[in-house]
């Protein structure tokens, strides 16, 4: 079998992003888009949240594109990705009502609200955020491996592994920064890439002047600002192949 060139340069990437290692560690099957035959790339799963992905955007008031560009840079619709920092799912929640909290989640929070030292890290207890990050993350991908055969026992553990579940509070969550950056900046492009930046970083790193919103904009922190404009890029894709990717436009799931 002959892998294109486009395709190994994206597994490259994934790989580079720890999202082919999450899967490995986690004994899960990374399932990659395919092109089909009208030319459009298409992900094995994404069929069956289609009618979900729409029905939550409608309820919502939210151009469901919108939301998808969002999965597809999120987690390319993996059901299950754990991420460095304790994400799960297809939206990459992090902890909420009725999810898995462990200690080690407890300092990374602890350790996150640290001031930075000489070496730009916070630290608490002598270990770094990101080390308890992935301490946290190891919780989750044990307890993934413990209930793996009995889903609904993991869903009452913790919901984010619940993929419908992950969607509709995704969305709401997606959904509520929409709206408040539409009131506060009307322009659609502009309220997508403050929603979009403030759905991955918060709200409060968005907002520079609370009655000034001219000055709302991506925070520079090295990964929200690529973050912010690849949602985008997805989207445009997506409004192009009306809620797919065609071959031509592939480029965009590069980032």
């Amino acid at each position: 079998m002959v892998i294109p060139l486009k395709l190994l340069i994206l597994l490259l990437i994934l790989v580079s992003c720890n999202i082919v290692d999450d899967f490995q560690k986690s004994d899960l099957s990374l399932k990659f888009f395919k092109l089909n035959n009208h030319g459009f790339y298409v992900y094995p799963n994404e069929k069956k949240y289609n009618q979900i992905i729409k029905r939550e955007s409608e309820k919502h008031k939210i151009d469901w594109m919108f939301v998808k560009s969002v999965i597809i840079k999120e987690s390319h619709y993996s059901e299950y990705l754990v991420s460095n920092t304790g994400a799960v799912g297809l939206m990459q929640l992090m902890p909420r009502k009725e999810s898995y909290i462990t200690e080690n989640y407890n300092n990374f929070i602890k350790a996150r609200k640290q001031k930075k030292n000489r070496d730009g890290e916070r630290v608490y207890k002598g270990k770094t955020a990101e080390y308890w990050g992935l301490l946290y993350r190891k919780d989750l991908l044990s307890l993934y491996r413990k209930y793996k055969k009995s889903k609904s026992q993991l869903y009452k553990i913790d919901k984010r592994f619940n993929p419908k579940w992950n969607i509709i509070e995704g969305v709401r969550h997606l959904a509520i920064e929409y709206h408040y950056f539409k009131k506060r900046n009307g322009s659609n492009y502009k309220t997508r890439i403050l929603a979009s930046s403030s759905y991955n970083a918060g709200r409060r790193s968005v907002i520079k002047h609370k009655n000034k919103p001219e000055f709302d904009s991506i925070p520079i922190n090295g990964q929200t600002e690529i973050y912010s404009i690849a949602v985008n890029r997805i989207y445009n894709a997506l409004k192009h192949g009306d809620g797919q990717i065609h071959q031509n436009d592939i480029w965009v799931l590069y980032q």
